[in-house]
């Protein structure tokens, strides 16, 4: 399966020709990876807000030692009904400036739509009305005060402010 941003829409190709099967529009960009569910649902989040479900012919996640790793649905290399581990998201990997430039993440993200926050920093940490607060964050400002807590300020699902907390 592949998504194309630039057309808000979701594609399947035929494994062995490459020619493309099928083809699903989406109300907004696709910014995100698909899962395929046991049995063979293709679900996929778009920036208009809604997760996809679409029924595929497929059976489900492959019973092989690719790509499963330890052959179960948890991806874990343990025994079944393990948890898988939890890593970091993207966003709070990531070294940030505030108020720096134009690549600043008070900058970056004004305008954004509340999913693409969802997927680049994941589920918040802390809620305050229409505010979203992400902690263990690794921002400096351009005198180097230390910033751990990022809170994004959204109206109508879009960023309209983005401020900080030691």
């Amino acid at each position: 399966f592949h998504q194309n941003s630039f057309t808000s829409a979701i594609f399947a190709a035929d494994g062995k020709t490459g020619e493309k099967k099928w083809a699903v529009r989406t109300g907004d960009n696709v910014e995100s990876s698909p899962v395929i569910g046991d049995d063979g649902t293709l679900y996929i989040g778009s920036s208009d807000g809604r997760l996809y479900a679409i029924a595929t012919s497929s059976t489900g996640p492959a019973k092989s030692p690719w790509p499963i790793p330890g052959q179960n649905p948890q991806n874990t290399r343990r025994v079944p009904n393990a948890q898988a581990p939890v890593f970091p998201s993207l966003g709070k990997k990531i070294t940030w400036t505030a108020s720096v430039n134009a690549k600043s993440i008070d900058q970056v993200y004004i305008g954004k739509k509340r999913a693409v926050v969802k997927e680049v920093f994941g589920e918040p940490d802390k809620t305050r009305g229409t505010w979203w607060g992400y902690t263990g964050m690794n921002i400096s400002d351009a005198k180097g005060v230390k910033y751990s807590i990022a809170w994004f300020g959204f109206t109508n699902n879009v960023v309209q402010q983005v401020r900080f907390d030691q």
